[in-house]
């Protein structure tokens, strides 16, 4: 029986003993530590997220501009040009998507002038083109052909190389046009065969 009454006091004075205490309290320490850093966190992701990370004056000014532009689809009749190489050629055909505002103000200069055009007619009308459009269509034809027949076929079978043509297809579209404000945004190719 006085192993028994040992025992007891010795488990007993275990539970009470410094042992333990820290285990509980270092548990609950570790859960309040715990629980602040998870408050911490939560409230300095969106603080630090927010804080001083404002978008460039110049693309807020980018994108007011593009809100403020009303875009529309130019198709065009396919093209058929001999590349830089004597035996291969291009077949291309493209979509230029331009802002009506600057083709707006055109049309209507050509309608002062007595050249036809009248404001509203932008884009094919019975298989050609009309209004500014079809006023210089001839240079705008001629500046696509002098940029894709200076080409090798390797220079725009990549996708870099794609690209690349398209930003020179766009400037030279915009120089044939003659605008102040250049309204050619983007060229999609709807047909383009090499051989």
């Amino acid at each position: 029986m006085a192993k028994e009454e040992a025992k007891e006091k010795k488990e007993e004075g275990g539970e009470h003993s410094g042992d333990a205490a820290p285990k509980k309290g270092g548990k609950k320490l570790f859960i309040i530590i715990g629980a602040a850093v998870a408050v911490l966190a939560a409230a300095g992701v969106p603080i630090f997220m927010l804080g001083g990370q404002k978008p460039a004056e110049g693309h807020e000014v980018q994108e007011e501009e593009q809100h403020g532009k009303e875009l529309a689809s130019l198709p065009l009749e396919t093209i058929i040009v001999n590349l830089s190489e004597s035996s291969a050629f291009i077949k291309i055909g493209m979509n230029f998507e331009y802002d009506t505002g600057p083709i707006t103000k055109a049309e209507e200069e050509l309608a002062k002038k007595g050249h036809g055009g009248g404001g509203g007619g932008h884009g094919k009308e019975e298989g050609g083109l009309s209004g500014y459009f079809k006023e210089r269509e001839p240079m705008l034809k001629d500046a696509l052909i002098k940029v894709l027949s200076s080409k090798r076929s390797t220079e725009v079978l990549s996708m870099d190389g794609k690209e690349r043509l398209k930003e020179e297809l766009i400037e030279a579209a915009n120089e044939a046009l003659a605008l102040e404000d250049s309204p050619i945004q983007g060229v999609y190719f709807s047909e383009f065969i090499i051989q």
